[in-house]
């Protein structure tokens, strides 16, 4: 490969990384408020629950979660829904 197809490609490469950035700096305030939804249903959790109880919902909650993400490109509800029904069935 010659220098000045490394090169056309570095530049590809790095317009494609900047578009992207730009981007994700677009989206960046939408994911920061998934992440407050995600805190007021902790909140939601531990006003509704005792003490006693909360944790565990919490626990089953968070793991739906982490069930849902298997895949680092989609979210599968289908998943976390059932992690959850699991704490719910118990």
């Amino acid at each position: 490969m010659k220098k000045q197809e490394l090169r056309k490609i570095i530049k590809e490469e790095l317009t494609i990384w900047e578009k992207d950035r730009e981007s994700a700096e677009k989206i960046k305030s939408e994911l920061i408020s998934t992440y407050s939804e995600v805190e007021n249903a902790i909140k939601l959790i531990n006003k509704n629950l005792s003490e006693f109880n909360s944790p565990g919902l919490i626990t089953a909650f968070v793991k739906g979660l982490k069930a849902g993400v298997r895949s680092h490109s989609k979210f599968d509800m289908s998943l976390a829904k059932k992690e959850l029904d699991e704490y719910f069935n118990r």
